[in-house]
């Protein structure tokens, strides 16, 4: 699948990022992408997507000043087509269709 143009959405204002959206995530124009707080958990601002398409790209830092790119988000003629494959591809790593338990392997 190839894109058709790719934006950053970017931080309206500095603070901590509560992410609510992972990366293959098919959004729509509106949707809540993250929260940011200011340090003291006062002052919560939305991350909103502007278009819809799939989130290509993501920050993982929970620091953000105002203005820095948090979402990548590609847009697609055919999103709903691109969001099966993805949904596809993880039911193809996880074969027994159970998400892994998420425990860390034990430090030897």
């Amino acid at each position: 699948m190839i894109a058709n143009t790719s934006q950053w959405v970017r931080a309206p204002q500095s603070g901590i990022l509560r992410a609510l959206c992972a990366t293959g995530t098919r959004v729509e124009p509106g949707d809540r992408l993250a929260y940011i707080n200011d340090p003291l958990g006062e002052n919560n601002c939305e991350v909103v997507s502007p278009l819809g398409g799939i989130i290509i790209g993501k920050t993982n830092l929970p620091l953000i000043f105002a203005g820095e790119a948090v979402f990548n988000i590609a847009t697609y003629e055919a999103a709903e087509q691109v969001s099966d494959h993805i949904e596809a591809y993880h039911e193809e790593l996880t074969p027994n269709g159970t998400a892994p338990d998420g425990e860390e392997p034990p430090v030897v």
